[in-house]
């Protein structure tokens, strides 16, 4: 046992699981921040920058530092933070007109005043101001800024001099800091929220997105990577553009290590499947999208569905065609805008790989003005972009669905008649039952495997299928999962690839099946495909799928084909 020295801290920051080595279903509560000091002051938090989201933040940061107290009276001092909080223009007229005030400073004509002079006009420009106010006998800490920007910036420098603004024998003292244009601490909390990753969510402050930003910012727990963004067109089946991520998956690792790469490498490109994120292919820092990264492939990843921005309460109901119009040609233009390159390799799982065939047979030729880049001198989304000709050079699906007329544990499942020979079929009934925009794969497992039970119609393997299921809480839009759903309880239907263009393709498929796509699509791509370079593998998953081991998610991590499309990508 090995033991550290605390002493000189003020907080332990304790990482759990920081490769992300353990599978859990939540990943973001691996974190905690630990106070190493006792808190000596009960103050009345009076909190009001003009966003709920960010208040609340600011709340729990300054909760770490002082005991609320919930009634005014009994405080030790109030703690007024932000220009729009209850009692700011008695207190502003106060600081600033006082004769009992040693040091006067306030908010004036829009300007922040210290001393009779401007503090400056930038964002970041803050004042907090610690002061004894004759009138109510109460003492009070002001912290504010011309905007968020110096919001966050004020907390900050209150914090940092808690022993001048949260001294118990200074409470009753005038005292001041200002956070002019020179002020590191209001610099780096402005190149903080103008990150590339950050400054998407800077015009929506209320947002869980930016609250979430500012939750580190305050935290000083800033683990930026490359997450970069594209906006959509407005012309989707929802009539409004959509905000996707992408990652460039090298960027977490040190510059040194990124100049090695070859500059004139293609980016290798992976998607995941329908319930998936963005960093799926990482599989909890192991997967293949690390290994390749450590081998100095240029590897980004991409979210089509199961992130943030697109399963939030908020967020569209997209469609399977959305996905294939606007979603995939943006995203992979996107790559080709941030990474400088003009075309690239693509890795697609499951949806990742069909909606990039279905992409690819209607725009292998190109397709001008599919996004916007996100332009950080601008802080818009104002570089449109296009996708070119033959965009993907070479082309590797895995557990790609095709038509799904054969029998699954899923497949089977759906077609169950709900009541014997009259109906409905069990996949459209219980997809009916689903009234969120945003659904997991359990929401639909857990309901259909009652029915399933009462019918006398439950096997082992969708009994496995629902075991697997519950390991993942990604979700995807219920439209998405109404789409595959009615295509699996179909048994006659086509998908037409024969316009898909690139230099040559790989399949991959569970044999006999993974659960939910049956080999014999693997065939039916084969077959459609007019592509001359192409071949086909097949993943033994003998009798039934083992949930996590050779199941539909976690196919992707077979060593057979992870060392073919290395050899392949060489």
């Amino acid at each position: 046992m090995q033991s550290i020295t605390l002493s000189g801290n003020d907080f332990l920051h304790v990482y759990v699981d920081p490769d992300n080595e353990v599978i859990e279903t939540n990943e973001k509560n691996n974190y905690i921040l630990v106070p190493l000091f006792e808190k000596q002051i009960n103050a009345y938090l009076n909190i009001s920058t003009g966003y709920e989201n960010i208040d609340n933040k600011i709340r729990d940061y300054l909760k770490l530092f002082v005991n609320e107290e919930a009634i005014q009276n009994n405080a030790d001092l109030t703690l007024c933070i932000g220009r729009k909080c209850s009692n700011f223009n008695s207190l502003n007229d106060f600081t600033l007109n006082s004769i009992f005030k040693s040091q006067k400073f306030g908010y004036k004509n829009d300007q922040l005043i210290f001393e009779g002079k401007n503090v400056g006009g930038k964002p970041y420009n803050a004042i907090v101001g610690g002061f004894w106010k004759d009138t109510d006998g109460k003492n009070y800490v002001m912290a504010y800024g011309n905007d968020i920007d110096g919001d966050i910036a004020a907390v900050k420098k209150l914090i940092s001099a808690r022993d001048l603004f949260l001294n118990k024998d200074l409470l009753q003292e005038d005292r001041a800091k200002i956070i002019d244009d020179f002020d590191v601490n209001g610099i780096s909390v402005a190149d903080l929220l103008r990150n590339p990753s950050n400054f998407p969510y800077y015009t929506q402050r209320n947002s869980e997105q930016f609250s979430r930003v500012v939750e580190r910012i305050l935290n000083n727990n800033n683990f930026e990577v490359a997450i970069k963004t594209i906006k959509t067109l407005n012309t989707t089946s929802y009539n409004e553009p959509s905000i996707l991520r992408l990652k460039n998956v090298n960027s977490d690792f040190s510059q040194n290590y990124k100049e090695v790469i070859s500059k004139g490498i293609k980016p290798v490109v992976m998607s995941g499947g329908i319930f998936s994120n963005l960093v799926s292919w990482e599989d909890n820092g192991k997967g293949f999208a690390r290994e390749l990264a450590n081998e100095g492939y240029d590897v980004w990843e991409i979210e089509m569905n199961g992130g943030e921005n697109t399963e939030c309460p908020t967020c569209p109901d997209y469609t399977y065609q959305d996905q294939v119009d606007y979603f995939w040609p943006a995203l992979i233009a996107g790559v080709m805008q941030y990474s400088d390159k003009d075309q690239v390799d693509y890795i697609g799982h499951s949806n990742g790989c069909r909606v990039a065939l279905s992409s690819l047979n209607s725009y292998s030729s190109g397709k001008n003005s599919v996004g916007f880049a996100f332009n950080s001198e601008t802080g818009e989304y104002d570089i449109l972009v296009d996708l070119p000709d033959k965009s993907v050079d070479k082309f590797f699906g895995v557990a790609c669905p095709a038509t799904l007329n054969e029998d699954t544990s899923l497949t089977e499942a759906t077609r169950v008649n709900v009541i014997p020979i009259i109906g409905p079929k069990i996949g459209p009934f219980v997809v009916s039952r689903i009234t969120k925009s945003h659904t997991t794969m359990s929401d639909f497992t857990l309901r259909a495997i009652p029915i399933l039970y009462l019918r006398g119609k439950l096997t082992l393997g969708q009994g496995l299928l629902t075991i697997s299921s519950l390991f993942s809480s990604d979700k995807i839009s219920r439209n998405l999962l109404e789409f595959y759903i009615n295509l699996s309880t179909k048994k006659s239907s086509t998908f037409d690839i024969s316009n898909v263009n690139v230099n040559s393709i790989n399949l991959f498929h569970g044999k006999p099946s993974d659960f939910i796509v049956p080999f014999e699509d693997q065939d039916i791509l084969y077959d459609n495909l007019t592509v001359q370079n192409k071949s086909k593998d097949n993943l033994n998953t003998f009798i039934f799928p083992i949930p996590r081991i050779n199941d539909h998610s976690s196919i992707k991590q077979s060593n057979k084909f992870k060392e073919i499309v290395e050899e392949e990508l060489r």
